[in-house]
């Protein structure tokens, strides 16, 4: 909406110029002035401008190289109209409506060099400077105290920690670094001695305040005699525990401490909305000494349990204690997975090994388990390997072991259209998805909430296995208008790039979807360089003053 308003008034603009009515460049008083360009008024100056001007209301459908294309051309259009003593204001107008689009152009669309966007850049620099709407002659130059000074050069501004920027008129101002404080939070201004400094310490403050940010740089009162030290913060961070959520009101936390679950860190960072947020995040090195010492403490409780059976004491209590260690070990229910999780990225497989064979015959011993291996399981009066399939009647049908050790045979193949087949208490049997399988004519097996059965073929489905129906809608990019059909497994969808995927969701229900066939190539990313730097404003800075971060027509 704010780039339609303004290509209409650009518009209206260049009507006024084709009228004769408007011929003046315009001046700012504030300006200095380093070219004399006349500004006559009587005659305007013309320039043959036929099948060059993109008409304004087309430039946002205009292809990004046709812009650049009319851009150069527009540029020499107003270098000879300069040489002639005049500014041709028509053009000049015109070039600023075909920077805008460029800008407002798709960086990846654009795929220039670097030395070509740099050419550009600088040729609307000079452009701007030769209209005298610009100070500095350079786009990467910016005019402060007098002079025109390079943009992010430090040695100008009152301390280390700033740099200088650029305003939207050309003006430069200091502004601080994108460096953090000893908290791991960005250093913020201050309006009262134009200088940065980290959040949670004095600061430009009186005794007893630190400098904080909430929305905006401020003074408050320390709360809870918090350290003004740039290492502490205050807040709530139960939303971030994970074994304990107690912490129900703002307290004084030091970044970088234990947080109560024992394996993250208070950590802080400024919110979307200017706001400290504090939470825990997850340490790998504190998981992983938790880790070592529950395998410590696991093998301490197994010789501990060994030793009561043997004495023929009591054992119960011991039991519950190591059922409790193999859990937060993230041990599976089902032993022969052994560890889940990080567990089995930080203990050895050996040692991993021992863990499930140990728990396996505590187990066994305490009558909580048939077999005394972690690899089998009770099937027909007997233990047998996990995983065999000679003792399964049907075909796709391999052993597994249930919580309680009690074995059974289930589906281990997958179908043509790559989803998992499954079973059929009808005929103890498996069946890929999609087909008729156990079913009557006119009907095929499918997987609804997670629950094998019988349905009838929608709209004249093939019930081969290749074929599927559902609604891709939501999955779409080009076409969103499609309704629930038929469709082929790697059929094209309607955006004529992605093809029609499959997948079992979470519920057990099948989602039909549009999947790039690219997906699993890794494509290198080009490089690519952009026209102005548009970008939110960090918060605590003194240009987010004005929630505008780009300076001018440049970053």
């Amino acid at each position: 909406m704010k780039l339609l308003s303004q290509l209409i008034l650009q518009s209206a603009i260049f009507v006024l110029f084709i009228d004769d009515s408007f011929c003046a460049p315009h001046f700012n008083g504030n300006k200095r002035i380093k070219h004399q360009i006349s500004v006559e008024t009587e005659e305007c100056p013309t320039a043959n401008l036929e099948g060059l001007l993109i008409p304004t209301e087309e430039l946002s459908e205009t292809p990004t190289k046709k812009l650049v294309q009319e851009f150069n051309n527009l540029k020499d259009q107003l270098t000879n109209s300069v040489e002639s003593t005049q500014l041709n204001q028509t053009i000049l107008m015109q070039v600023k409506g075909v920077w805008q689009s460029l800008v407002d152009s798709n960086s990846s669309e654009l795929g220039y060099s670097y030395n070509t966007v740099k050419e550009l850049r600088k040729n609307m620099a000079q452009i701007l400077f030769i209209a005298q709407e610009r100070f500095c002659e350079s786009p990467d130059e910016t005019f402060f105290n007098g002079q025109c000074l390079p943009i992010g050069s430090t040695k100008h501004c009152p301390s280390d920690n700033m740099e200088l920027v650029d305003g939207s008129d050309n003006n430069g101002f200091c502004d601080c670094l994108d460096i953090e404080g000893e908290n791991s939070l960005s250093i913020i201004f201050s309006d009262r001695t134009g200088q940065c400094y980290s959040q949670n310490t004095r600061g430009p403050c009186n005794v007893g305040e630190w400098f904080v940010l909430k929305d905006i740089p401020r003074c408050e009162s320390i709360p809870d005699e918090c350290p003004d030290d740039g290492r502490h913060v205050y807040g709530n961070v139960k939303a971030n525990f994970t074994l304990d959520s107690s912490e129900e009101e703002d307290y004084c936390w030091e970044i970088g401490t234990t947080c109560p679950d024992e394996v993250s860190v208070v950590k802080a960072r400024i919110d979307d909305d200017g706001n400290l947020y504090v939470y825990c995040q997850y340490d790998w090195t504190l998981r992983r000494k938790q880790i070592e010492d529950l395998v410590q403490d696991f093998k301490y409780l197994q010789a501990h349990f060994t030793n009561s059976m043997e004495s023929n004491q009591p054992h119960q209590t011991i039991l519950i204690q190591v059922k409790a260690v193999w859990q937060l070990l993230g041990g599976s229910s089902n032993l022969a997975d052994g560890l889940n999780g990080d567990a089995s990225t930080y203990v050895e497989n050996l040692t991993q090994l021992d863990l499930k064979k140990d728990m396996a015959k505590i187990l066994f011993v305490a009558r909580e388990r048939f077999c005394e291996s972690p690899d089998e399981t009770f099937f027909n009066g007997q233990c047998l390997p996990i995983g065999s399939t000679e003792h399964c009647p049907a075909d796709n049908t391999k052993l597994v072991d249930g919580p309680d050790n009690n074995g059974f045979c289930d589906c281990y193949d997958t179908g043509e259209n790559k989803l998992r087949k499954i079973f059929s208490n009808q005929t103890a049997q498996c069946y890929a998805q999609n087909t008729q399988g156990p079913c009557v004519v006119g009907e095929w097996f499918v997987l609804l909430g997670g629950i094998p059965r019988c349905e009838s073929i929608p709209n004249g489905c093939p019930d081969d296995g290749r074929h599927v129906y559902g609604n891709i809608k939501a999955n779409f990019t080009s076409d969103p208008s499609t309704e629930a059909d038929c469709w082929k497994i790697g059929q094209k969808c309607p955006d004529e790039v992605s093809v029609v995927g499959v997948q079992q969701d979470k519920d057990g229900n099948l989602d039909v979807y549009c999947e790039s066939p690219y997906s699993t190539v890794t494509i290198a990313s080009s490089f690519y360089v952009t026209l102005a730097k548009d970008e939110k404003c960090r918060n605590g800075t003194r240009r987010s003053r004005s929630k505008n971060c780009v300076g001018g027509f440049f970053g």
